[in-house]
């Protein structure tokens, strides 16, 4: 693998970590005795999933460059875990709206300080093995926008099983710099339709988007002109945390997501393709079980999972145990 992706130091990174993970509430609760969103959880132990993903960025964007985004609710406990990343932007938000108004509003920053600015927007509960090879994809994704009128491209996963229901992506025409057209978006299909797509070369959507900040700030005001306009009447007080201004903002703004009202709609997108990284979407208990349950005391923590669930729960996570039981 090439180290040049690597030498792409300059982007800003915006980092999505405002959920408040509430289908991971029991599982949270079961590992800590109360509920924490999962981007704040140390699920293995160690480093949270949000630390985790910090360490990531560094290998594209300096710490000045690099905002996360939080419930204002939240801050306080951002700020501790992100204690050991100085100069890293927290970014409250009041409300949370959706994905759209959570990246404009530190898209909006991004703007202000550098019109020619690029950007990797991300999850924050995302869990990847091989962080080299996501960077590297980044570097592939930076180009293959470039390549595209939108200035957009998203990176997709290589599927080895479908898996639980998510996004996928179906690439079209290979449409240069390493990158393919995006021919449709699908969002949590049916397990029969991602058994199909997967077979004809379909990629999950990992979320993760690369892109002149002007382009996406262009594709937001095509889809969503109300939201783009708002915070376009609000800029020059955005910087200030002080202000009133975007609890006022955000106090009628009706939700928005981002990939549903946005790029699923848009068109002349990228995508490149990802494989050997490792990656896993790790914002539901079937896939964190899944990546767990060869890891000492899973079976204590099986059984704490079943002692505080409710009924449907339980049901449901019994109805999970049997493959995972087998598969040990």
């Amino acid at each position: 693998m090439s180290t040049s992706a690597l030498d792409d130091h300059d982007l800003d990174s915006i980092v999505l970590a405002a959920g408040d993970g509430r289908r991971m509430a029991t599982f949270t609760r079961a590992l800590f005795g109360r509920w924490i969103p999962k981007q704040f959880a140390p699920l293995e132990g160690g480093a949270t999933l949000l630390q985790q993903t910090l360490e990531r960025t560094r290998l594209w964007s300096p710490p000045e460059r690099t905002q996360v985004l939080v419930s204002t609710q939240l801050e306080a406990l951002a700020r501790g875990q992100l204690s050991g990343y100085p100069g890293v932007q927290i970014v409250g938000q009041p409300d949370n709206r959706g994905t759209a108004p959570g990246i404009l509003l530190p898209l909006a920053r991004v703007l202000t300080r550098d019109a020619n600015a690029e950007v990797v927007i991300l999850p924050a509960d995302h869990k990847v093995l091989r962080p080299d090879v996501l960077a590297y994809a980044i570097a592939r994704a930076r180009r293959a926008a470039a390549s595209v009128d939108s200035g957009v491209a998203l990176v997709g996963a290589a599927p080895d099983v479908v898996g639980p229901p998510m996004g996928w992506i179906m690439p079209g025409d290979a449409s240069g710099e390493g990158g393919f057209q995006i021919r449709q978006l699908l969002e949590r299909p049916p397990r029969e339709v991602a058994e199909r797509i997967r077979s004809m070369g379909a990629l999950w959507n990992t979320l993760i988007v690369v892109g002149r900040a002007r382009a996406l700030w262009s594709l937001c005001r095509r889809h969503l002109r109300r939201h783009v306009e708002a915070f376009e009447r609000h800029a020059s007080q955005l910087a200030d945390p002080s202000t009133r201004a975007l609890a006022a903002l955000y106090q009628f703004m009706p939700p928005a997501d981002f990939n549903r009202s946005v790029l699923a709609k848009a068109s002349g997108l990228a995508v490149v393709r990802m494989a050997g990284a490792g990656w896993s979407d790790w914002g539901t208990p079937e896939t964190v079980l899944g990546q767990m349950r060869d890891k000492p005391g899973f079976d204590r923590l099986f059984a704490r999972l079943l002692a505080v669930a409710d009924p449907i729960e339980q049901r449901r996570w019994s109805r999970l145990a049997r493959p995972l039981a087998a598969g040990r």
